[in-house]
């Protein structure tokens, strides 16, 4: 299961433990080494976020909060948009288009990633890679 930045909330970023990302049924065991990975794009989106913020105490914290939480739990477990990637995001982005819901391109890599590494989305944006062919979780329900 791979973790969407929507996932990523304040509290992983303070140190805390975040939502736990439990086993779908449908999770098979070649999934298994893709447990609560993360993508580069998905890494891409929270720097940006807080890029943004106004400069400052809370900004810098969370800013050594995510550092620290990419070092203890995802080292060695980030996805790439490779060329598998690449393929997959050009059949995601054309039948969420045919289908009248499109995707941004950052959420189109995401699903792209997860689909190439056959593993599934957690979110709280299911709506979001609904019709993606993967399977999603909400870990916050």
């Amino acid at each position: 299961m791979c973790a969407d930045t929507a996932v990523a909330d304040a509290s992983d970023l303070r140190g805390g433990t975040g939502a736990r990302l439990p086993e779908t049924e449908s999770e098979s065991s070649a999934q298994a080494p893709h447990r609560e990975s993360d993508r580069a794009v998905t890494v891409a989106e929270v720097s940006y976020g807080l890029s943004v913020l106004p400069d400052g105490r809370r900004r810098h914290r969370l800013e050594d909060g995510f550092k620290s939480l990419l070092a203890r739990g995802f080292q060695g477990r980030i996805l790439g948009f490779d060329l598998a990637a690449a393929e997959q995001y050009g059949a995601v982005m054309s039948h969420r288009r045919r289908i009248a819901r499109p995707l941004s391109i950052l959420d189109g890599q995401i699903a792209a990633t997860a689909r190439a590494h056959g593993c599934g989305i957690a979110t709280r944006n299911i709506r979001d890679f609904e019709d993606c062919g993967l399977d999603l979780i909400n870990p916050f329900v």
